[in-house]
Formats: C-alpha cells, structure tokens, sequence
C-alpha cells in the first residue's frame, strides 16, 4: 500500500511541477511581451513629441513670414493712398 502511495505521490509531484514550470513560461512571455510593447510606445512617444516640435516650428516661422509679407503690404498700402489707410 505505502509503494502505491508513493507512486502516486510522485506522478502527483511531476505534475505538479509541470503545472508551475508551464505558470512561469507564462508570465515569462507576457513579461517579454509587455516589456517590448512599452518599448515600441516609448520610441512612439518619442518620434510624437519630435514631430511635434518640428511641426510647431514650422508653424511659427511661416507665421512669422506670412504676418511679415502682410505687414509690408500694408504698410506698402498705406504709403500709396497718402495715409488715409
């Protein structure tokens, strides 16, 4: 009876670290998984904010040429109808 008990026991005991190798190998790969997904938004976010400053960059001096030509514009309007506007 204690041979067939500790048979028993052992298979029990295979099995049983077979079910914990197989939870870490999960937690293993969704770690790895989400290691490389945090990456991947990090260097988004990266590429995003320099973008952005390009963008706003770009914005800004074309602003500045464009009020730049209006300006001179209307100053050019003005000198030609003699001030009145």
């Amino acid at each position: 009876m204690s041979e067939q008990f500790v048979t028993t026991t052992k298979h029990f005991r295979k099995l049983l670290a077979a079910g914990y190798l197989l939870i870490v190998l999960l937690v293993g790969g969704i770690i790895c998984t989400w290691l490389g997904e945090w990456r991947d938004l990090e260097l988004l976010g990266r590429e995003h904010r320099e973008i952005n400053h390009t963008m706003r960059m770009w914005v800004w001096w074309s602003c500045l040429f464009w009020a730049s030509r209006c300006w001179n514009g209307t100053i050019r309007m003005w000198r030609h109808t003699g001030g009145n506007g």
